[in-house]
């Protein structure tokens, strides 16, 4: 590992000597500019895919929420190489990330039963989220070896196990059975228990540092949400169409779903939620016209 780490520390050096440095608003404007390239390549991506899959109906606002979880974590990652700095950004968020998209990108490189029916769950998503555990295992890189000496650890205070352990037990007890298999079923469940709490620790941070938040950070939040908004709705279609996790008459005409699909609404229900608090503020800030979201500290609240 020891050597991996020197080879990477090596060619991004190399990559960064090739550059002349003009001052930090000159990093600024750069950043700017590779994050419009980053989200105009996205966009495309998202409409070549869009007609790759022909008629894909709602079933695409799946993929959709993929690509802006990429996104946000593309652009944290550029913010990171910008700036020089993983200040105010969780080693115990990222982690889950990891955990938990490496856990869904290799149940559905396997198996297709908590995918699509479009042909955007034919590759498409599971390369983006597979892009997406790159730049999550990047971004750790970068807190526990480039950036060090700037990272916030005493702010970043939620253990992962604390978390990991219920999520993983939770798993194989509840979940669907859209993969008619045990193991593949628990470890989809296991991704999904991850995601609902992957932000918690980013969140308790800002709650604990208080005051002013980093535009790209910010960002970064809000765009997790927009992801997760985007993967709830889909379920919301979903689910009342799936004969193995609800009743033929589905969910709005009574509620009638097993465990499975009780389960996968819940989680995301409860995701948006922990995301609440802060996202009121990122739109009153929008709202406001500030450039950045203030939080109290949580002392102040």
């Amino acid at each position: 590992m020891a050597a991996v780490a020197n080879f990477v520390d090596f060619v991004l050096s190399s990559a960064a000597r090739s550059r002349v440095p003009e001052g930090k608003a000159s990093n600024n404007s750069g950043m700017k500019s590779a994050l419009s390239v980053c989200y105009i390549m996205m966009f495309l991506v998202v409409v070549w895919t869009h007609d790759r899959a022909g008629l894909p109906g709602f079933s695409f606002v799946f993929f959709v929420g993929s690509a802006i979880q990429f996104l946000a974590f593309i652009s944290l990652a550029l913010s990171i190489r910008s700036q020089k700095t993983v200040a105010g950004i969780s080693s115990c968020t990222m982690e889950l990330f990891a955990v938990g998209l490496a856990a869904r990108v290799f149940t559905t490189t396997f198996e297709e039963g908590y995918l699509p029916s479009d042909a955007s769950g034919d590759g498409m998503i599971q390369l983006v989220d597979a892009g997406s555990l790159g730049v999550a295992l990047y971004i750790l890189y970068c807190i526990h070896s480039t950036y060090k000496h700037t990272y916030q650890s005493e702010h970043d205070t939620v253990r992962v196990k604390t978390l990991i352990v219920p999520c993983a037990l939770a798993a194989l007890f509840v979940h669907g059975d859209l993969n008619q298999s045990f193991f593949y079923d628990s470890l989809w469940a296991f991704s999904l228990n991850i995601e609902v709490f992957q932000l918690l620790p980013q969140l308790h941070m800002f709650a604990k540092a208080g005051g002013l938040v980093d535009s790209a950070t910010s960002h970064y939040v809000a765009n997790m949400f927009a992801a997760a908004v985007c993967r709830f709705s889909f379920w919301i279609w979903a689910l009342p169409q799936s004969q193995s996790l609800s009743s033929p008459i589905g969910y709005m005409a009574g509620f009638q779903m097993n465990m499975g699909g009780k389960h996968i609404l819940a989680a995301y229900v409860l995701e948006i939620l922990i995301h609440f608090d802060f996202i009121f503020y990122y739109v009153y800030a929008w709202w406001k016209g500030h450039k950045a979201v203030v939080l109290p500290k949580a002392t102040e609240l």
